[in-house]
């Protein structure tokens, strides 16, 4: 979608972006974490800090994944996304 913004510019946006944290053995057909970071920013720098969500769902908790892992990732993804997203 980002090559065609432009077309969407007059035209109220809200984007929610799902971004979580898991590898290719739980999310196989996902791009990696950083692409879609980097993208979520250049998305908002299009259509604004309060008109971008980012979901950190679903939560797998389990022996690879414990709540403790979340809790430290979800503090490094909130950091690359601080500024681009009060949601």
């Amino acid at each position: 979608m980002l090559p065609h913004m432009d077309i969407l510019k007059g035209y109220g946006q809200y984007w929610f972006v799902t971004i979580t944290p898991y590898g290719k053995d739980i999310e196989p057909n996902v791009p990696d974490k950083k692409k879609v970071m980097e993208d979520f920013k250049k998305l908002s720098d299009i259509v604004g800090v309060d008109s971008m969500g980012w979901r950190y769902d679903p939560i797998l908790v389990d022996e690879e994944h414990p709540v403790g892992w979340h809790i430290a990732e979800f503090g490094k993804m909130a950091e690359t996304l601080s500024g681009y997203t009060n949601t």
